[in-house]
């Protein structure tokens, strides 16, 4: 066996916890790229709440929909914090 399979077998498998644990953030967020594309996406959904105007005029609303904000801020930033692969399986 020649070492270009073996590379091209090794970068085709899944990566175990304890791998994805070492990453660093950027790399790991790769791996983990659907459950951030899903709270990006909830993210942008909260920021153009914040647009709308019954939701500008409202004080209750608004400051409902700046806590949300900041929870799906916080939400996205803990999954490209190192370790956060080890945190959230």
């Amino acid at each position: 066996m020649t070492a270009a399979p073996l590379v091209q077998k090794t970068a085709n498998r899944r990566l175990l916890r304890r791998e994805k644990s070492s990453l660093p953030g950027s790399a790991r967020a790769v791996c983990d790229g659907k459950k951030i594309g899903e709270a990006e996406q909830e993210l942008h959904a909260k920021r153009a709440a914040l647009e709308d105007p019954a939701v500008t005029s409202d004080r209750i609303r608004l400051q409902d929909a700046c806590t949300e904000l900041e929870a799906a801020q916080k939400a996205v930033d803990d999954l490209y914090a190192p370790g956060a692969s080890s945190k959230k399986n």
